[in-house]
């Protein structure tokens, strides 16, 4: 057995402190958007996001779990979390001049008149403010035709109107939602997803 050699050299002086300096950079993408292309099914979609969602509260309050199946609360949770991540996506620019009080709007959303609710959820503004609707009728959460969240909402409702037509879709449709460009998206069908 071989012992370790004892050092010849003892250094008596202080040493100087090497700091090392790092530089780092985030790169900002939003993964989960990116996620919800896995899915071809709104109600799937929305069901997985309330069960990761209520494995979230579970982890941050275990006394008080939920368990059994999804309540109505839950789904509506999950919901609102999927449309702020569609929302995020498209308007990203529009929700955040809102957040800084800038009112005037310029673009797709101009004639919608959008404000931010307490929800942080964008919603059309306008007219029908003292009508004696709901508040999701009088106030739609805006959507993009683009985003695939909508292709997924327009074909479930596609799909629970027992294949209406572009019209009965839309009008079903703008019931809570307001999609931008919802009327050409409804009349060409590119909402089917295979």
């Amino acid at each position: 057995m071989k012992l370790w050699p004892e050092s010849q050299c003892q250094f008596q002086g202080e040493l100087p402190e090497r700091r090392q300096q790092v530089m780092s950079f985030t790169i900002v993408s939003n993964e989960f958007s990116s996620q919800l292309q896995r899915y071809s099914s709104f109600s799937k979609l929305k069901r997985i996001c309330a069960y990761c969602l209520r494995f979230s509260a579970n982890c941050r309050n275990p006394e008080n779990r939920q368990v059994g199946s999804l309540s109505v609360s839950e789904l509506d949770r999950s919901l609102k979390a999927l449309v702020k991540i569609s929302q995020q996506d498209s308007f990203q620019t529009e929700i955040h001049s809102l957040r800084k009080g800038i009112s005037q709007i310029k673009g797709k959303l101009l004639n919608l008149n959008p404000f931010l609710d307490p929800d942080d959820i964008l919603r059309v503004g306008g007219r029908l403010q003292r009508s004696h609707f709901s508040f999701d009728k009088k106030h739609p959460i805006v959507l993009s035709s683009s985003h695939y969240l909508t292709k997924l909402m327009f074909q479930f409702e596609h799909k629970r109107l027992f294949h209406a037509g572009p019209q009965l879709l839309l009008s079903s449709i703008r019931e809570h939602f307001w999609a931008v460009g919802g009327s050409k998206f409804s009349k060409k069908r590119p909402f089917m997803i295979v």
